[in-house]
């Protein structure tokens, strides 16, 4: 693929990236998100194993009570849904805030 469109891709332009790696921004808010992410991703993982495990039971046993309802497995695919929106717009929201402070660093506000 070519570089400008992953440019493009990029939630965070390399320029505030290397402002940030410089220290001529500070890196807290990209930790605090990183934590963040980390614990969501963690709980993902084991809930999307829970969602397969359930599949298994369900496809095993039908009449299984301990299998999730089409009900609870919805509303836990909901719950990663909305989480990965609100994930996404806080990226954007800190790339915006780090794409200012650049600016303002570079002195182009």
């Amino acid at each position: 693929m070519d570089e400008s469109l992953k440019d493009c891709l990029d939630r965070v332009e390399k320029d505030v990236i290397s402002a940030v790696c410089n220290g001529r921004i500070s890196g807290r808010p990209f930790a605090e998100y990183a934590n963040h992410a980390g614990v969501i991703f963690m709980g993902f993982d084991v809930l999307i194993q829970l969602l397969q495990v359930n599949r298994l039971m369900r496809d095993d046993d039908p009449g299984d009570e301990n299998v999730l309802s089409d009900y609870e497995a919805d509303a836990i695919l909901s719950m990663m849904r909305e989480v990965s929106s609100v994930m996404s717009h806080r990226v954007e929201d800190m790339a915006s805030w780090a794409k200012k402070r650049f600016e303002e660093v570079e002195g182009k506000a």
